[in-house]
């Protein structure tokens, strides 16, 4: 297995490179009619066959160099240690190991040791995410209706029931009509 240790930032000359490449890659892409199209590299003249699904690959790949993200491929039946998974999800190892002992993500065990695999640890990081979102969204979405409400009662409460209100604390008996 490959280590991790390996992923650094694409420069800024990758960066630029990358980009210029991506828009050419994509619109190239968008033309192709065939699942396993022939691509020739100019500089030895050949030309081979290469599925579409890995040409669309090398475009997510120049994406994120171009954006600047360092990135990894990684063969979906990796395994990885509890210690590189915390890593990629970047929480403790500790705290991982508690996600595996509640059953949050599976795992294996090699003697002492847990194995993870990559997929799971992705799988685990989306579904988080998600939740994160669904959270988060609700949370301003009640945040906005309150502004609303308050807004309404506020603003828009008519001078003649505001001006009782205010009498009310004064005198108790005009507000109720006496």
């Amino acid at each position: 297995m490959k280590s991790f240790d390996g992923i650094k930032k694409p420069s800024k000359e990758e960066q630029k490179l990358a980009i210029e490449s991506y828009d050419a890659l994509a619109s190239a892409i968008a033309q192709l009619k065939s699942d396993e199209p022939e691509i020739e590299i100019e500089e030895t003249k050949e030309r081979i066959k290469i599925p579409l699904s890995a040409l669309k690959l090398l475009g997510e790949i120049l994406d994120a160099m171009g954006k600047g993200k360092p990135f990894s491929l990684v063969p979906m039946a990796t395994e990885v240690t509890t210690q590189k998974a915390a890593e990629i999800l970047g929480c403790s190892r500790p705290h991982f190991v508690k996600l595996l002992e509640e059953g949050e993500i599976g795992f294996t065990k090699v003697g002492k040791s847990r194995r993870v695999k990559f997929e799971d640890v992705m799988r685990y990081e989306r579904k988080a995410e998600k939740a994160y979102h669904r959270h988060h969204e609700g949370g301003r979405r009640k945040r906005y209706v309150r502004f609303i409400v308050y807004s309404l009662l506020v603003f828009w409460t008519p001078m003649s029931y505001t001006r009782s209100m205010r009498n009310t604390s004064n005198n108790p008996k005009k507000y109720c009509g006496q």
